[in-house]
Parts: structure tokens; sequence; C-alpha cells
């Protein structure tokens, strides 16, 4: 496959929802049932089956990229104009229905990129939610030195399986979930400050807003790993909250 924005940005996009498959899946968000084990970065994973989840997943992780990660906007001073990118993290909080506490936070947060992606690839080719690599791929090639397949799919397989490693410890104090389960999750996505993004579907929380509605108090702090792809750069870790 040919090494290109458009198709690292997909494989961006598959890590994300592997990524997010994984904490739904050990959180017990949803019965186990609806998940399959298959293979993704040269690991087994689980992946939902759930044509209503899956499509939201998707559709989420489209939008992210399409309207934050690729979203540029301009940043000027006297001396020089800069173009940077929408996202500053993405965040998956583990909350209780009833109290509104957080219990666990899963956190990617991006570092400054070299390049924007969003100056090498269309933003078009992310208007629809079925999205495939495709023989009229022209996005820029990306030739950089010590950047090729090999290596993006290494990172990544790293990554994931620290953060499988990581979610497997939950495993020890697991407990089959009711129907009446009071363990929801929520998306929340750091914006560059300067950035107003409109009609993509989001919604604007300030954050005096939820540091007010947080009640937990942050009991550990993990680091999983990171990835420096140079295009593509950021690092995860997890916060874990007293109940």
């Amino acid at each position: 496959m040919k090494l290109t924005s458009k198709s690292l940005l997909l494989t961006f996009r598959e890590f994300l929802i592997v990524w997010l498959n994984q904490i739904l899946y050990y959180n017990d968000i949803y019965d186990r049932q609806i998940y399959d084990k298959f293979k993704s970065f040269n690991l087994i994973v689980y992946k939902n089956r759930h044509p209503k989840l899956d499509d939201y997943i998707i559709s989420l992780f489209n939008n992210f990229i399409r309207n934050v990660f690729l979203h540029r906007t301009s940043r000027s001073s006297e001396s020089k104009s800069a173009t940077i990118s929408g996202a500053s993290q993405i965040v998956c909080v583990i909350y209780n229905t009833k109290t509104s506490k957080v219990l666990r936070k899963y956190v990617i947060n991006f570092n400054e990129l070299i390049i924007n992606l969003g100056d090498t690839v269309g933003i078009d080719d992310f208007l629809d939610d079925d999205i495939n690599q495709d023989e009229n791929d022209k996005s820029a090639y990306i030739n950089l030195d010590g950047i090729d397949w090999k290596e993006i799919y290494t990172q990544f397989n790293t990554l994931l399986f620290h953060h499988i490693q990581e979610l497997n410890k939950l495993e020890a104090t697991r407990y089959i979930p009711s129907e009446d389960n009071e363990t929801f999750f929520k998306i929340i996505v750091d914006l560059e400050e300067s950035i107003n993004i409109v009609n993509a579907s989001w919604v604007r929380i300030r954050a005096s807003i939820l540091s007010q509605k947080s009640t937990s108090t942050i009991n550990k702090f993990v680091p999983v790993g990171d990835v420096n792809l140079q295009l593509i750069n950021f690092d995860v870790h997890n916060e874990y909250y007293t109940r």
C-alpha cells in the first residue's frame, strides 16, 4: 500500500477505533457478547459487532479527523503566521451515570506537529462515513527518513499492546454488570483555544464547567506510551479516580 497522507490518516483512524473499543470492552460499558476477536496491528483485539455502535464510533472518528485534527486555522504575529491543527487532547471518560463521578479517563495528548496533515490531504476525502483507501488517492506521498509502514505499524502495535496490558488489570476487580449498569462513557475533545468549530456535531463545554462537575479526585496517573511519526505525534496516559 502506498504511504500517503490519506492512507496514514486511515491507519490512525483504525488505531483510534481499536483504542476506544478496548476501553469499552474492558470497562464493561456494553455486554461483552456483542464483541468479537479480530486482528489489528498484528494484535488480537476486541471489536463490537453492534451496527449502531460501530457506526457511531466510525462517524465519531471521521468527524474528529475531518473537523478537528485536520482543521486549519492561522495564528499570526508581527513576525510570522502559522497554521495549527485543532486537536489538543481526546479523552474517553468513564463515569457513574447516577452520581456523575468520574471513575477513569483515557487520554490521548497530541504534541506539536512538524507538518499539518490538513495541508496534504483534501478535507473532501473525509466527508463520508464510508471511507476506504482507493486507487484514486491523490493525497501527498510521505517520504520522511525513518518513517515507513514497518515503523508506523510497530509504533501503533507497541502502544496498543501496552494499552491492552493496562486495561487487563481491570479484570482483577471485574464484576458482571447488571442490566441497570450505572457506568457509561463520553468523549471529550480539548481544542486549540482559537478554534471555533461550527456545523460539526460538537457541543462546546467550557473547561470551568467541566471542573465544577467533576467531584472525583485523581488517585493514579499511568503513562501508557507514545507515537512519534513527525506527522502524527501523541502520547497516551490513563487517570484513575477515587469513587
